[in-house]
């Protein structure tokens, strides 16, 4: 809230919306919804999820946990913005 509000008085247009980019029907929707106007432009993806361990101690699951929205997150934003949006900067 703090940074919207910050961004609004600087004179940026704000607008969030909560996605699990790492869900290609959620993602393509909010990208869908972005206003001809303010069309995007860059994606900064900075997927945080953590589950210490060594690579034999990961079961499936926990590696589903760490991978899926660092993955398959970056993959559907490059599928779905590559030629669809003029991206300036990915």
């Amino acid at each position: 809230t703090d940074l919207a509000t910050e961004l609004t008085e600087l004179g940026a247009t704000v607008h969030i919306t909560a996605c699990d980019t790492a869900n290609r029907d959620q993602l393509a929707t909010t990208l869908t919804d972005i206003p001809p106007d303010h069309p995007l432009t860059a994606v900064i993806h900075t997927a945080g999820t953590l589950d210490d361990g060594t690579l034999t101690q990961l079961t499936p699951d926990r590696l589903n946990t760490v991978f899926r929205p660092k993955v398959d997150a970056i993959t559907h934003l490059h599928d779905l913005t590559h030629d669809n949006h003029d991206l300036t900067a990915f």
